[in-house]
Order: C-alpha cells, then structure tokens, then sequence
C-alpha cells in the first residue's frame, strides 16, 4: 500500500493543481481586462491632448501620429497588463511563453476611436498530464475624451456617473461591484441541479456554450442565473459602459452599490 499510495499520490496531486488552476485563469483574465481598461482610459486621454495640441503646433506630415499612437498604446498596454500580474505567483507557468505570451494591438482611428485587443494561450500548471491549451481574448473600446467644461450651472453640479452592461437591468455607482465582476466556480456535473446562486434562484444551462451537455465540469458565478460549459463564454464576461445617471433608460439601482 505504501508503494502504490507513493506512486498514485503524486499524480493525484497533480491533478488537482489542474483542476485549481482554472481559479488562477479567471484571475490572469481579470487582471488582463481590467490592464486593458485602465490603458484604454489613458489612451483616450492623451488623444484628446494630441488633438489639442495639433491645433496650436502644425505637425510635419512625415510624422504619422496615429501609427506612433498605435505602436505607443500596444507597448505601454503589455507593460500595464505584466506589472498588474507581478502578485500572481504562477501565472508565467499558466500562460503559454510567459512574458512574451501576450500579443497586443492597438488601433485609433482618425474619428477618435480607440480599441486595443489582446490575444494568449494558456494550459493548465503540469501541462505533460493535460495536455489542453484555451485560446483567450481580451478586448477594449472606446472614443477620445471630448473634454468637460464645467459652466457652474446646478445641473452640472449633479453630473453623475454610473456604469451599466448591455444586458443588465440595473446600473452600478461602483465599477468594483461583484455584480460587474462575478466571480467564476467551477463545479461538478452532480453538484449543478441543487446549487442556488446568492439571490436564492436555480442555474440554467447556458445557450451560448451548449451547457446542456451533461458530462464534465461547468461554471457558475454567485449571482448568474446560469451554468457554463466553457470557462471562455461570452456570457461569463461583462462589457460595462460609464453614461451618465440620466441616461440609464429605465434601470434601477444595483442592491449592492447603487443606493
């Protein structure tokens, strides 16, 4: 017994790293998101600053500002994205080259435009005993910031900001809401059908991914109101939007965050 326990332990240990891994993707994913945002904030700013500045200093034509611009966003995007993973112990062993797995691009159009895309490959931590790698992606877009000029006006005053998704029904005051940022479990094919999410309502199989495939592990997230078959469905990821409180169009406030 000992000799076998000494053979199969390991191996079993390795495993279920595996299996723990897919905790650590969800977090590289967030991490890569949330780099991308913040780059593509920066980005956004500086064109509006560059736009400015274009109409008190002529340019010479030779120097393309949009090429220099693109290659400037790809560059200090990748930067943002391995410095925001320097507290994940172990995401060089999960992300396929490490560093240099991280390819960026970044693209402003002349109207103002800003998108920058980012594509990687990831396995899970002792590859040799899975041999499986996931394709994933991460995208922003957004527009030049226009400019704010406060009149002093009352209304002005109240300008408020909150953040919302394609599909929610409800708008956020906090970009940080669990709602805006689930967090992903995966679970066993027996567990699904008597977990209840933290609103007390059953999990669905999901369209998108063909959950309804009863075999393996799913997905699930506090407040979903389905399961997932692949840990990269689009309906695992939000696109949240920043407009402005009057605008919201009928939504209510978050139970969480909008109060």
């Amino acid at each position: 017994m000992t000799v076998e326990a000494s053979l199969i332990l390991p191996i079993f240990m390795m495993l279920l790293m595996n299996l723990l891994s897919v905790i650590e993707v969800y977090r590289i994913h967030s991490s890569v998101a949330t780099s991308l945002w913040e780059e593509g904030r920066e980005t956004a700013k500086n064109l509006f600053l560059r736009d400015a500045a274009e109409e008190i200093v002529d340019v010479p034509e030779k120097m393309n500002g949009i090429q220099l611009g693109t290659l400037f966003t790809s560059l200090s995007t990748q930067n943002k994205i391995l410095k925001n993973l320097k507290s994940f112990p172990v995401w060089e062993k999960i992300v396929a080259g490490g560093r240099a797995g991280f390819l960026v691009s970044g693209e402003q159009g002349e109207d103002g435009t800003v998108q920058i895309n980012c594509r990687y490959r990831i396995h899970p931590l002792f590859k040799s005993f899975t041999p499986v790698t996931r394709e994933l992606e991460n995208h922003y877009y957004g527009h030049a910031w226009v400019g704010y000029i406060h009149d002093g006006s009352a209304e002005a005053q109240e300008e408020v900001y909150v953040y919302i998704t394609e599909t929610g029904t409800v708008y956020h005051r906090n970009r940080s809401c669990s709602y805006l940022n689930p967090s992903i479990q995966c679970v066993q094919e027996g567990e699904i059908e008597s977990l209840r999410n933290k609103s007390g309502g059953a999990y669905y199989a999901c369209r998108l991914c063909d959950a309804s495939q009863k075999a393996g592990n799913y997905y699930i997230t506090d407040y979903g109101a389905n399961y997932h078959k692949s840990i990269g469905c689009s309906g695992l990821k939000r696109t949240v939007y920043a407009v402005k409180l009057k605008e919201v169009d009928g939504r209510g406030a978050c139970s969480k965050c909008g109060g």
